[in-house]
């Protein structure tokens, strides 16, 4: 009996063992059935089950024939039926007013249920193992061909990437070069400016070098004729000093002759001889007196022309002070050799003094006087020719210290906008570098955060589908179970119904698979284009800075040209007046 219960309750204990709830509702159900249908059915109890059934005539061949068929039992095998006070009973009779039996199998029975469960959980078990290994290739040659799908398209996305990358390196590159080839151009431009400016700068300087010299030039042709008219003047002088000194002789020769001849008139001869002594004396006194005023004249002369002598050394060492320069040595030189021309002159005039004033003669004063107006004559002109080579030299020495402060000032203004234009230079540069820089990191960013997504969506994936494994797991120990309750069923074609569950679990599955790839390939898509727009703008962007700043950098540029043209045209233009003033004065 024991192994009888066991064996009844064994399948109990099973995947297929029902909970008390459907048992309670059986039992109910039964009841029911049981309570409407008293006269023809009847509710047997056997291996743990309850069933009840219709029968047409209640005996126990009948009883016994709708229990096999509703407990599925083997068609041979004999059936005891007990009453609820486990009597077992013989005949007809005994089933009458009775609701439910008892059926007890024979040991034979028990082994054939047993048989027939190993059977059943046999093919179960080979069921769930094709079902599993399907499965199992199904989804690993599926994930095995998604993730080389996956591999391939990031390998394809990667190289993307180090392609765009490359590109985008060798456009800054290029960029770069070009920025430094347009610095050198402007560098090269810079550097022929400064070298016309300083060729601007040595024009001016000869031009106002000649100038000076053609002032200097005039000047000392002008000093030149004054002392050549005063030589003339004074040889003119001597000339008639002798003239008239030879009338006197021929004068006195006459008188002797006539003294001579005349001996009877010795007394009017002593008489004009004594009268030609008083004229003589007189012309003597009258000689010295101009001889007198003629040396003060000469001295005052002498001192006047040494007075014009320092004054032109003072102004050649005040010019010489004033420049610094070549040109203002030239002056300087032109000067000293004025003064030793000059003084030179006053030498001769001195020696030519003493030799006129050791052979002039008593007689000799309207020489004296034209020689003394001659000096006064001389004197005035050394005074204007004075005054205007002062009046020239002031305004000279003026115009080259405006010239020279406003070439100090055009040079420091042209030092300050190279020293501005080096300094933005330099800012722009570094403006170039720290955008180059944050380019990088930038990228550097970009890529270390496109690699952390990807692998994201690697684990996501993984997890994914341990989770459809889960889920695939899940599935199969809830078919398990639905092929736990079809065996339960009756009148079911089990092979149609697990046809039927496999293709509707395999299409649910496929389903599911597909959509999942089809979601990765549309987030792969999608971040694809993500990145080639953020690379796009990104390169736009670094393309728009670079343009500006090389926009920037030539409008400064042909500003600072048109300024520097400005600057020079402007400067020919002082320089011309400067020429035209030297000219009028030089004319004037």
């Amino acid at each position: 009996m024991q192994l009888q219960a066991a064996a009844c309750s064994a399948p109990a204990e099973g995947p297929q063992m029902r909970s008390a709830s459907e048992f309670s509702e059986a039992w109910h159900h039964h009841s029911d059935m049981v309570n409407q249908d008293k006269d023809s059915g009847i509710c047997v109890h056997s291996c743990g089950r309850l069933e009840a059934f219709p029968v047409q005539k209640l005996t126990l061949s009948q009883v016994c024939t709708a229990a096999r068929r509703a407990f599925d039992f083997p068609h041979d095998v004999e059936l005891k039926l007990k009453g609820p006070d486990g009597l077992l009973l013989q005949d007809d009779a005994a089933l009458e007013g009775l609701s439910s039996v008892h059926a007890e199998l024979p040991e034979t029975g028990f082994h054939d249920i047993e048989r027939r469960v190993d059977q059943l959980q046999h093919m179960q078990i080979s069921y769930i193992c094709e079902r599993l290994t399907t499965l199992r290739e199904d989804l690993s040659g599926r994930v095995s061909s998604e993730l080389l799908s996956l591999r391939e398209a990031l390998e394809q996305e990667q190289g993307s990437r180090h392609l765009s990358e490359e590109v985008m390196r060798l456009e800054l590159c290029q960029q770069r070069e070009e920025l430094r080839l347009q610095l050198l151009r402007l560098q090269v431009a810079e550097s022929e400016i400064r070298e016309m400016g300083q060729v601007g700068t040595a024009v001016k300087q000869e031009s106002a070098e000649r100038a000076s010299e053609k002032a200097v030039d005039q000047m000392e042709a002008r000093l030149a004729r004054d002392v050549e008219d005063f030589r003339q003047a004074s040889w003119l002088d001597a000339s008639g000093m002798e003239h008239r000194q030879a009338q006197v002789e021929r004068g006195l020769q006459e008188v002797r002759d006539v003294a001579r001849s005349a001996a009877a008139s010795a007394a009017l001869a002593k008489a004009g001889i004594a009268e030609l002594a008083a004229t003589a004396a007189a012309a003597a006194e009258a000689a010295s007196l101009e001889r007198r005023e003629r040396l003060s004249a000469e001295s005052t002369i002498c001192t006047r022309m040494d007075e014009l002598g320092a004054a032109l050394m003072q102004e050649a060492q005040r010019a010489s002070q004033l420049e610094h320069t070549t040109r203002g040595d030239r002056q300087t030189e032109v000067v000293m050799e004025l003064g030793e021309q000059l003084g030179a002159a006053l030498e001769i005039f001195n020696e030519e003094r003493l030799r006129r004033s050791s052979e002039e003669s008593p007689a000799s004063s309207q020489a004296v006087e034209a020689l003394r107006r001659a000096c006064e004559e001389l004197r005035r002109r050394t005074e204007d020719s004075e005054v205007s080579v002062g009046r020239m030299t002031r305004e000279l020495a003026r115009r080259i210290q405006e010239e020279v402060e406003r070439r100090d000032s055009e040079v420091s203004d042209v030092n300050r906008r190279l020293a501005e234009e080096v300094d933005s230079r330099l800012e722009g540069e570094q403006e170039v570098s720290r955008l180059l820089s944050a380019l990088d990191e930038t990228l550097g960013q970009e890529c270390e955060k496109l690699g952390h997504e990807a692998l994201k969506g690697i684990q996501r994936c993984s997890s994914s589908l341990e989770e459809e494994r889960k889920e695939r797991v899940a599935e199969v120990q809830e078919m398990n179970q639905k092929l736990c309750k079809v065996q339960r069923l009756d009148g079911l074609d089990l092979e149609a119904l697990l046809a039927m569950l496999k293709q509707e679990d395999v299409a649910v599955a496929r389903k599911e698979s597909l959509e999942a790839a089809e979601a990765l390939r549309a987030g792969l898509a999608e971040e694809r284009s993500q990145r080639a727009d953020a690379t796009r703008r990104l390169r736009e962007d670094c393309r728009e800075a670079i343009q500006r700043e090389v926009g920037a950098r030539m409008t400064e540029s042909a500003k600072i040209r048109e300024e520097v043209q400005s600057e020079s045209r402007v400067r020919k233009e002082a320089l011309l007046k400067l020429h035209r003033a030297i000219g009028e004065c030089g004319l004037g």
